[in-house]
């Protein structure tokens, strides 16, 4: 009953937070000129496996699209998802487009993809890429020697359409192996990041199988970088909420993991709020990840 009391007042004090966010960005807007606002999650969701047995995919499928739902996205990313996934989250919201490839051959079925989805009536696409972290990043499939598997940066261009202006989001997963493989791969995103225009507001969101302090994020966020970003839960205006670690193992009761799950932006945006979501269902979590929320606004 504690428990249930507790769960309780957090999504109360969210809501609470959420009122006050609203208000307070309506009022900048309507004194300063045309503030857009999105609200993004980023989604370790757990590949489709039968080995999970009562945790595969069939049986928490609908959890994932009510959370995701109930935390009313503009985007979220994913990660590990496989077609059948990828089409189920499609069919849970139509009103959303998405853009991901598959990491083994560049396809619609090749293994897992990290698909970055939109709110159609929120926002247009302008253009949408995939690199490889490899030394040939546009040859679908290659990978570094360094890593176990080939992995992916997955990118679009938006078009937000109230008012025009144009954002990026990036959508990744390092590998679980190589360490030197996550320092190519964060090496590979900044000299991405670097071709972009300046002042480009950009997400990078994704599940970096490292922790804050490693030589990967200290890549990413290195403030000499022409396109230097920084964890949205430093930059929030409102104290961060939810537990300070991302990978939970499913079970509630279980040892707490680290924080390797992050989302990323770039100067011209301001974080709002930033949320570690912990929401369970009869002691066990709808992934063995919690999500990543961030309310943004440039």
């Amino acid at each position: 009953m504690l428990l249930k009391t507790r769960n309780i007042l957090r999504l109360l004090l969210l809501a609470f937070i959420i009122m006050l966010t609203k208000s307070h960005v309506q009022g900048q807007s309507g004194s300063g000129g045309n503030a857009v606002t999105l609200r993004v999650i980023s989604y370790n969701i757990r590949l489709d496996t039968p080995n999970d047995g009562l945790n595969a995919w069939p049986f928490r499928k609908e959890k994932v699209a009510a959370l995701l739902r109930f935390n009313g996205a503009d985007i979220f990313c994913v990660q590990e998802a496989l077609a059948n996934q990828i089409a189920d989250l499609a069919e849970a919201f139509p009103e959303f487009d998405y853009y991901g490839p598959a990491r083994q051959d560049g396809g619609p079925g090749g293994g897992e993809h990290n698909p970055i989805f939109y709110n159609r009536n929120k926002f247009r696409l302008i253009s949408s890429g995939t690199s490889w972290f490899s030394d040939t990043p546009g040859v679908p499939g290659s990978k570094s020697p360094s890593a176990a598997l080939p992995r992916i940066l997955s990118w679009i261009e938006l078009q937000e359409a109230a008012t025009g202006k144009k954002c990026y989001v990036f959508n990744t997963h390092f590998d679980h192996i190589g360490e030197q493989a996550r320092i190519e791969a964060a090496n590979i995103i900044t000299a991405k990041l670097a071709t972009l225009p300046a002042d480009s507001p950009i997400i990078l969101t994704g599940d970096f199988n490292t922790t804050a302090d490693s030589e990967p994020i200290t890549i990413i966020t290195n403030p000499n970088n022409k396109m230097a970003m920084t964890d949205s839960r430093q930059l929030a205006k409102y104290p961060p909420l939810g537990p300070d670690f991302t990978f939970a193992g499913w079970q509630l009761e279980g040892a707490p993991g680290n924080t390797i799950d992050f989302i990323f932006v770039s100067k011209p945006i301001r974080v709002i709020y930033h949320v570690v979501i912990a929401t369970h269902s009869h002691g066990f979590y709808p992934s063995d990840h919690l999500p990543v929320l961030a309310e943004l606004a440039f």
